[in-house]
Parts: structure tokens; C-alpha cells; sequence
């Protein structure tokens, strides 16, 4: 972590014996910062998503736990975003999509196997659009709404087909 005001770096990294002090895992695939909030996000390759408060050096570890169905579906994270309303979105692999409401530490979890929900379960990227929608990007969804440059860009990129989720506080079990 980099201290702007003495231009030093302070190193948190996952350790034995650490695991509500320090990152659940050294293997990072994707950050999220949330200035307004000093919380950056860290989504592992092993270990789930550790919230980070940047000015206390403090973390706190969010890992899919068996018996407890509000935990982080799957620990391979590959993606995480924060809508307007302080929802935070977070994308795994093999375990679909998990929601974080405002003031929750639960996880709601959207999967192939629920209705009108995803089409694969591993969501790679995560991408926030106009009239508050999130787009989840994954090998084997179908696209909605996209637009033709946008669809050709994606082909470039090896992106074949994406599924278009609405973030919506009124209706978010209905529009997914």
C-alpha cells in the first residue's frame, strides 16, 4: 500500500497465522478501489475478496465457507465492481455472480442454475453501463442491447458473447 504524504510502501500479503490481519491470498487477479469509502477491494485467485482499509492497514477476508450460504459462492474471483447504490458485484469462476447489498456481509449468489440468470458460471469481467445496468462477460453468454461496434470490439478480443444483467434496487430478483 503506497502513503502519499511519506512516499513509502507498506506490504500486506497473505501470511500463516494472519488470516483476519492480512490478505487470504498472494495470488491477486483483479482490484477495485473505492476512493469515496478508503476501501480497496481484492478479488484472489484462491482465497475470495479481501476489503482493505487503505488508511488503517486493516483487512477484512470474504471466503465461501460450505455451511453458510451468505458467504462468497466460489474463491476464484476474476471481477469486482461497485454500482451507485454501493451494491458491489463480484465475478467468479465457476461460481456465477455474487451481490454484497449496501450494509450487508452477506452475498446474494446469481448461477447458471438460476432462472434467467447466467448462462456459464464463471463471469470474467464485469462492466458497468448506462441506466444503472451491469454487464457480466463470459465465454458462453448471449448478448442483449449491445451495440454493433461494441459487438465487433468484443469479437476482437475473444469476447464471443455477453449477458446483460440490470442493477435495479426496485426490482433486482426480478430483472435477473
Amino acid at each position: 500500500m503506497f502513503n502519499a504524504s511519506t512516499s513509502d510502501f507498506t506490504r500486506i500479503q497473505a501470511s500463516e497465522g494472519m488470516e483476519m490481519h492480512g490478505l487470504s491470498c498472494n495470488f491477486i487477479n483483479t482490484l477495485y478501489a473505492d476512493d469515496e469509502n478508503d476501501i480497496v477491494w481484492v478479488g484472489t485467485e484462491i482465497g475470495g475478496i479481501s476489503k482493505m482499509f487503505s488508511s488503517r492497514l486493516s483487512v477484512v477476508n470474504y471466503y465461501h465457507q460450505q455451511n453458510l450460504s451468505g458467504s462468497l459462492s466460489h474463491n476464484p474471483v476474476n471481477s469486482i465492481v461497485e454500482d451507485e447504490f454501493q451494491t458491489l458485484w463480484v465475478g467468479t469462476v465457476e461460481g456465477g455472480l455474487n451481490c454484497r447489498l449496501k450494509g450487508s456481509d452477506s452475498f446474494l449468489h446469481y448461477t447458471a442454475e438460476t432462472p434467467s440468470s447466467l448462462a456459464h458460471n464463471t463471469v470474467s469481467v464485469l462492466m458497468l453501463g448506462d441506466e444503472d445496468r451491469l454487464y457480466a462477460l463470459d465465454f458462453l453468454a448471449i448478448f442483449i442491447q449491445c451495440s454493433h461496434l461494441l459487438r465487433k470490439l468484443m469479437m476482437k478480443l475473444g469476447w464471443y458473447v455477453i449477458y446483460e444483467l440490470y442493477c435495479n434496487d426496485d426490482n433486482l430478483d426480478s430483472d435477473l
